[in-house]
C-alpha cells in the first residue's frame, strides 16, 4: 500500500513539473556561446570585407553632437542668413 502511494506520489509531482516547466529548454553553456560568438564576428568582418571602399564621409563627428544639438544646428542656420 506504502508502495503504491509513493508511485502515485512521484507521477502527481512529475505531471505537475512538467505543466509548470517551459516547453522550450535552451541550454547555453561555453562551447555554444563560443560558436555563438565566433558565426558573429565572422559575420561582422564578412560585412566588412565585402565593400572595403565604404568609409564614412570625412566630415562625421565621432561625437554626433552637430547633429543632436538643436541649439548649434539653429545658430549655424542664422549664421547663413545674415
Amino acid at each position: 500500500m506504502a508502495r503504491k502511494r509513493t508511485a502515485a506520489r512521484k507521477e502527481k509531482e512529475k505531471r505537475s513539473a512538467a505543466a509548470t516547466a517551459s516547453p522550450i529548454r535552451f541550454e547555453f553553456s561555453a562551447p555554444r556561446f563560443a560558436l555563438i560568438l565566433a558565426v558573429i564576428v565572422a559575420l561582422g568582418w564578412l560585412l566588412r570585407l565585402n565593400d572595403l571602399g565604404a568609409d564614412p564621409p570625412g566630415t562625421l563627428s565621432w561625437s554626433q553632437g552637430p547633429f543632436t544639438d538643436g541649439a548649434v544646428v539653429l545658430h549655424d542656420a542664422r549664421n547663413k542668413v545674415l
